[in-house]
């Protein structure tokens, strides 16, 4: 994945973060690929929160290390169903399981509070089910529409 990521784009590419170890092994590419110690962003990290409000040991060890390199990290709070939360349907329940309103409203909400956070980088922004564990191709359109219309509305009116 990092390979890929390196070769085939001009961006940063999303490093690994499994614990210590993994970090380091994506500063070390990135210092074959860049130099020594890059003075700008060239990699990013994605830190997952587990719920409630807690992180693994592996989460924080690859969070120091981001630090360290100076290189930006994503702290994602989201819950994963039987990952960084509960895995029954009732520990879920908050979180739509099919492409309908609830499953609309609760895409625009979450997307137009972070617009209007100022957040300029959405990693997870279309086609969010079942806390992550479905995948809708309607969804994945509609919420591609919102990002669209999100867009312009950061723009403002002139």
């Amino acid at each position: 994945m990092l390979h890929a990521g390196m070769v085939h784009s001009d961006k940063p590419f999303i490093g690994s973060t499994e614990g210590v170890a993994g970090a380091r092994h994506t500063m070390e590419m990135a210092a074959i690929l860049f130099g020594e110690q890059p003075e700008r962003p060239v990699t990013i990290g994605v830190v997952n929160s587990l719920s409630p409000l807690g992180y693994s040991d592996e989460m924080l060890q690859a969070l120091i290390a981001y630090a360290r390199a100076r290189q930006p990290v994503i702290i994602a709070a989201m819950v994963l169903a039987g990952s960084t939360g509960p895995v029954t349907l009732a520990g879920v329940l908050t979180d739509a399981h099919s492409p309908d309103a609830r499953a609309g409203f609760e895409a625009m909400l979450s997307l137009l509070t972070t617009v209007n956070s100022g957040m300029d980088f959405v990693l997870h922004s279309a086609d969010i089910l079942s806390s992550y564990l479905a995948f809708s191709y309607e969804k994945f359109v509609l919420d591609d529409e919102m990002c669209g219309l999100m867009r312009r509305y950061r723009r403002g009116i002139s």
